[in-house]
């Protein structure tokens, strides 16, 4: 595969709006509470615990801003204006002063809704990514859930390090005995594969993340001492196996696979509660 879509970024205009202008407040709010904010293709998602409680994009050629939110996040919630539900159980509805001050009323009560569907993998994803977020980390998570245009392939984290050289660290998260866990190879690898065809990352998925990480210094989600290089780096492959019980074979099972294979693959092991990735010293070479 020649050529991969990706795009990952904002126009000017919408990051002026959400820094410093109408859409100021939903950023403040999401802030202040918390949440995990990422950036897509023309749009930003706003997480708790793993679950996207709302999509905001830049309709460019309609000059305005859409939200998008599944119903089951609004479930109780008594909104000012009736909300159409898709055939797909989301609601759309045009993202103005009105609605922007609807959302954030009630943006406590679709917190608790989400919360109360989350699944434990996908929180402590988004506790690994919180715990990253600063500049003496020696691993800063930059992305979440990451796929390709055309690929059903998703990796759960992108990272990136600076130390000892600039790195984008693609990243698998297990937790307790995941049966998943002796198969990991094959799922790093493909994903390694397409994003990393000669060990270095891809031209166009290198020139979003760096405006991604322009865009949320930006927002102020992100430390300012982060920074892409100036062309694209290295990528290795980390797997967490998050309250991983060591009398469990499945670990075993991963190693021995991981002997078939020759792409850079390190493993680290967190007890529960422990959410801070030690420094790269301290991974354990799998491949």
């Amino acid at each position: 595969m020649s050529q991969i879509r990706f795009a990952r970024r904002l126009e000017e205009e919408f990051v002026s709006e959400l820094s410093a202008g109408c859409l100021q407040q939903l950023i403040q709010t999401a802030i202040a509470r918390q949440l995990d904010i990422q950036i897509r293709e023309h749009s930003i998602e706003i997480y708790i615990c793993g679950r996207c409680i709302i999509n905001l994009a830049q309709i460019q050629r309609l000059g305005i801003y859409k939200a998008k939110i599944h119903s089951k996040y609004l479930s109780g919630v008594q909104w000012p204006v009736s909300l159409d539900i898709g055939s797909d159980n989301y609601c759309r509805f045009a993202f103005d002063a009105a609605s922007q001050s609807a959302y954030i009323a009630r943006i406590d009560q679709i917190i608790g809704n989400a919360i109360a569907l989350a699944e434990l993998e996908a929180t402590i994803e988004e506790k690994l990514i919180q715990a990253s977020n600063h500049s003496k980390s020696p691993l800063v998570f930059i992305d979440r859930q990451v796929q390709l245009h055309g690929v059903q392939k998703r990796i759960d984290m992108i990272g990136l390090t600076m130390h000892p050289e600039p790195k984008i660290i693609l990243t698998e998260l297990k937790q307790g005995l995941d049966n998943r866990i002796q198969k990991l190879m094959d799922q790093i690898s493909s994903y390694y594969e397409l994003i990393a065809p000669n060990g270095h990352l891809r031209e166009e998925v290198f020139c979003s993340y760096a405006k991604v990480i322009a865009e949320k210094q930006r927002l102020g989600l992100m430390p300012p001492e982060i920074c892409m290089p100036k062309k694209p780096p290295v990528v290795e492959c980390l797997i967490v196996l998050y309250n991983y019980n060591d009398r469990s074979k499945l670990l075993g099972r991963l190693i021995d696979a991981a002997k078939q294979y020759t792409l850079p693959v390190r493993l680290v092991l967190l007890p529960e509660e422990q959410f801070v990735i030690p420094p790269m010293s301290d991974w354990r070479v799998l491949s």
